[in-house]
């Protein structure tokens, strides 16, 4: 039953992020309170990595190029873990702040 529940909030979190996304206009970005854990809209910058052409995107778990349905799935599987791997802001646990990560960054490529 507790399988049931965190598919249904991590379904919930991929349609708001997504939802997010595509209302949100361009360099608005959705963000996370630190304090309160919610989500929010914010159109404060965000900063660009260091390396102008990194060799995979942020989100790109599984490095076939492209952030997508199947980095969700990889990342859903990590939830809750401390996997390296996952955990897109290094804050040592894989939740929600990394599902806006990539959720901020869904339908990229490096190809």
């Amino acid at each position: 039953m507790a399988v049931k529940g965190n598919i249904l909030i991590l379904l919930f979190v991929f349609v708001v992020s997504v939802a997010l996304i595509l209302l949100c206009p361009s360099g608005v970005k959705a963000a996370i309170d630190p304090i309160m854990g919610t989500p929010f809209v914010t159109s404060l910058p965000i900063t660009p990595p260091i390396d102008p052409e990194p060799l995979t995107s942020l989100g790109d778990l599984n490095y076939d190029g492209v952030i997508n349905i199947q980095d969700y799935i990889l990342l859903s599987n990590a939830f809750g873990t401390n996997d390296k791997k996952a955990d897109l802001n290094d804050d040592r646990v894989v939740n929600i702040q990394d599902y806006i990560i990539l959720s901020n960054n869904f339908g990229k490529t490096n190809k």
